[in-house]
């Protein structure tokens, strides 16, 4: 039996099991979940991964950030002030520096021994579904037409996951698994994970920012820190663009009728065309949920950092939140100790100083 592929024969079982499920299930949730899982299925059989074509209509991208953005109005601020603290020197990242060319059997070892060093929960549920990587686990060589760089396919009702990685042969290839088995377990733990907004994005980049540490430590591979720190400080670039959006979100007296008067607030609000473009290829990337995530998910880190017990406990608690009012379930965060902009200073410092220290 090959390893690590998953086709359209393993989606032709899960349908036949999900509607076996639903002609004996009674609860109405479930049929409801199971439902969904039958729907994603079919559309996930149909659907080219490969191709990805990026929006140019720029109202409509507008439109797709600001419905997307007003469901978190109560981070605005802190995002605000998370551009604001980190808007300093950017130091980009030398693709050159991430050239990796990890086996498969590299990426499945590095990830397992990864996950098994946090332990706990997250180990136990790693593992619940690691097991089942040879038809759960698919790799394909990455093109510049793939966006995203992985994805994983959530069948909640069956509790299976389906991931597929586009090797680059850099890095990302690693921060890419580890961050997609962050999504299985923490939909696993509590299937809301897999509501389309910021949360369900915290944990697996909390993941990324372990497992640089982790292979760090393993290899001492100083070039592999330098292109993290320059991969930070892409993301903070982009919260220039979530910034311009909540900016127009704040002046906006009506809904434009057309991109004539949406590009005229823009300018009225000094605002350039150069950034206005950037503000959209921004949105098309999903900046507006990936940004608010990787803000928390720097805070985790961090208290990792000094408390990794307590730090695994907060999130053994996250996993438990219920999702349906979000600025409640942040608010429960910061009650835990993990307060936005808390410790982004600090880190900020450390990059400069990791920088300095490796480039010597």
């Amino acid at each position: 039996m090959p390893k690590y592929i998953w086709t359209n024969k393993d989606f032709k079982r899960c349908l036949r099991s999900l509607y076996e499920a639903k002609s004996r299930e009674t609860n109405p949730k479930l049929i409801k979940l199971i439902d969904a899982d039958i729907s994603l299925l079919k559309e996930s059989s149909n659907f080219d991964f490969d191709i990805h074509n990026p929006q140019n209509d720029y109202l409509k991208m507008y439109r797709i950030g600001k419905k997307y953005l007003y469901q978190f109005f109560y981070l605005w601020p802190d995002l605000e002030k998370f551009y604001n603290i980190s808007n300093g020197i950017f130091i980009y990242p030398n693709k050159q520096l991430s050239l990796i060319n990890f086996t498969k059997d590299d990426l499945t070892t590095l990830t397992h021994d990864f996950y098994k060093s946090l332990g706990g929960n997250l180990y136990h549920t790693f593992m619940k579904h690691f097991k089942e990587k040879d038809n759960h686990l698919s790799f394909q060589k990455y093109k510049a037409s793939n966006n995203p760089r992985a994805l994983t396919i959530p069948l909640m009702y069956l509790d299976e996951y389906f991931i597929k990685i586009y090797q680059s042969k850099t890095i990302n290839d690693l921060l890419d698994i580890v961050h997609e088995y962050g999504h299985v377990i923490a939909i696993s733990n509590n299937y809301k994970y897999n509501i389309d907004n910021y949360w369900s994005e915290i944990i697996p980049v909390l993941m990324e920012f372990l497992i640089l540490d982790f292979y760090y430590d393993l290899t001492k591979d100083k070039n592999i820190y330098l292109y993290s720190i320059g991969t930070h400080n892409i993301i903070v670039d982009q919260s220039c663009s979530i910034v311009d959006l909540i900016d127009i979100l704040n002046t906006e007296k009506e809904k434009f009728k057309n991109e004539f008067e949406l590009r005229k607030t823009v300018k009225e609000l000094g605002i350039s065309e150069e950034n206005l473009d950037l503000c959209i290829k921004d949105i098309n990337n999903e900046t507006y949920y990936y940004l608010p995530a990787y803000m928390m998910a720097l805070e985790l880190y961090k208290s990792y950092q000094n408390d990794p017990d307590k730090t695994l406990y907060i999130i053994d608690k996250m996993l438990k939140f219920d999702l349906v009012n979000l600025k409640e379930d942040h608010e429960k965060l910061v009650s835990l100790g993990i307060n936005a902009n808390a410790s982004l200073k600090e880190y900020e410092e450390e990059l400069k100083q990791k920088e300095l220290t490796l480039r010597r």
